[in-house]
């Protein structure tokens, strides 16, 4: 390991010409300075990489990895090939940073001696994405105590909250340890690593700051309608999976993620107005319910809305305006 970097920052890059620059300027500005940032070129076929080729020029700290266009899995492992630093920091180039994002995380993660610490982000309110920002609840993560992974897992799935791969820090010996690659070829990355690496991780922590900015743009993948059958496919192959899994010494954890897919699923179908798999609702409400994850109440809440989803259709149903839970 090169001794002299803290944090490995791996930022795969693919046709975002009009936010990289800022992106890479706010990691640029940290200030933590024993960093190196990796940039993978992921065949990007926009002016990405000349946006920002004066950047990479005046700055030694930046790796600059060209690939043929492969997926946000496959650059991220590329990244893991070429980091040397003590953390690893996976950035999407289409946000940026307060500049104190990486030292916050990076002096807990020592102090404690943390596999994963996750930060805090904001995002904009509108798709204008203009300076008002909405925050995001971390008070219910048991923010600035150390737990492990599992416990992390289930207050996030109990709460609905994002398993974000970006908004943490991830000690390199831990992922190398464990073998924690990303699964190539897939979508919803995010949601198929978070679980395995928490599932992994001793010691994880939460802290309050919100210094990561999340930019949700409309031309993105999950903001593509093109693409909302196979995002709600996705959801409901994790969801069958882990409803397989038992006899492991986190099955708590792996129940609350299940409900929180379930719930992810169900919720996400009523959004893009796609008719759901109702015999996969039916058999994770079922199997959740048996579990004791679910309550009564809110069992019986689902098997009617299921129904009359089933009856109705989805668009007749969402013009009810029905709360989900």
């Amino acid at each position: 390991m090169n001794e002299g970097v803290k944090v490995s920052v791996i930022v795969p890059v693919f046709n975002v010409e009009k936010y990289v620059r800022e992106c890479l300027i706010s990691i640029q500005n940290q200030t933590l300075k024993e960093i190196e940032i990796i940039l993978i070129n992921d065949g990007s076929t926009d002016d990405s990489i000349q946006n920002i080729s004066d950047l990479i020029d005046r700055d030694k700290r930046i790796i600059l990895i060209n690939q043929k266009n492969g997926g946000l899995s496959s650059a991220r492992n590329t990244g893991l090939e070429y980091a040397k630093g003590e953390y690893i920091s996976f950035i999407d180039s289409d946000d940026y940073l307060n500049d104190k994002f990486l030292e916050c995380l990076y002096i807990e993660a020592k102090r404690e001696n943390l596999d994963i610490v996750r930060g805090s982000f904001q995002r904009p309110k509108d798709s204008d994405n203009k300076l008002a920002w909405e925050d995001v609840d971390v008070n219910k993560l048991k923010p600035d105590l150390v737990i492990t992974g599992g416990e992390l897992l289930k207050l996030l799935s109990i709460y609905n909250l994002k398993m974000m791969v970006w908004l943490s820090l991830y000690k390199r010996d831990f992922l190398d340890s464990n073998h924690l690659r990303f699964e190539e070829g897939i979508i919803l990355e995010d949601v198929e690593f978070m679980p395995r690496a928490l599932l992994l991780a001793r010691r994880v922590r939460a802290i309050k700051r919100k210094n990561y900015f999340y930019r949700v743009r409309e031309d993105s993948i999950l903001g593509n309608i093109q693409n909302s059958k196979k995002h709600l496919d996705a959801i409901g192959q994790f969801l069958k999976k882990d409803l397989l899994i038992k006899n492991v010494n986190n099955q708590e954890s792996i129940n609350y993620l299940c409900r929180a897919l379930l719930y992810s699923y169900f919720s996400y179908a009523r959004e893009v107005s796609i008719t759901p798999d109702f015999e996969l609702l039916n058999q994770a409400t079922k199997s959740l319910s048996i579990r004791g994850v679910i309550p009564l109440k809110s069992y019986i809440k689902l098997k009617i809305q299921i129904f009359l989803i089933k009856r109705i259709g989805i668009k007749q149903y969402n013009s009810l305006k029905m709360k989900l839970f």
